[in-house]
C-alpha cells in the first residue's frame, strides 16, 4: 500500500468500489454530493446529542432535551433544505430520549 496524498482520507467502501478506475475513489471523495438527507441529518443530530451526554456524563431527561434544543439551530439550513421544520426534527430527537437515558443508566457513571 502506497499513500500518495496523506491529506485525503478515503473510506474503505470508496476504495473497494474503485477497482475499475483507481482515480474514482479520490474524485468521488473530493466531489461527493453534499445534499443533506433526512436519515443523515437525524443521525448527525442524534449522535451529537448522545456525544454531549457522554462527554458531560449526564443522561437525565432534562439534559438530553436541552442538548436537543442546542443542537438543532446549527443545522437549520439543512433542515429547511430537506423540507422539514425545526419542530419535526425536535420531535424525532425526542423519541431518542428514553433510549439515551436507558443507555446512561446501564453504562454511564
Amino acid at each position: 500500500l502506497i499513500i500518495l496524498h496523506p491529506d485525503v482520507l478515503i473510506s474503505g467502501t470508496r476504495v473497494g468500489g474503485s477497482t475499475p478506475c483507481v482515480r474514482k475513489a479520490v474524485l468521488g471523495e473530493i466531489y461527493k454530493s453534499s445534499a443533506p438527507s433526512l436519515p443523515a441529518l437525524n443521525g448527525i443530530l442524534g449522535h451529537q446529542v448522545f456525544e454531549q451526554c457522554l462527554f458531560h456524563g449526564d443522561f437525565s431527561e432534562g439534559f438530553i432535551k436541552k442538548q436537543i434544543k442546542t443542537a438543532i439551530p446549527g443545522y437549520v439550513e439543512d433542515i429547511y433544505t430537506i423540507g422539514k421544520s425545526e419542530k419535526e426534527c425536535e420531535d424525532f430527537l425526542s423519541t431518542l430520549v428514553n433510549n439515551i437515558t436507558t443507555f446512561g443508566n446501564k453504562y454511564g457513571p
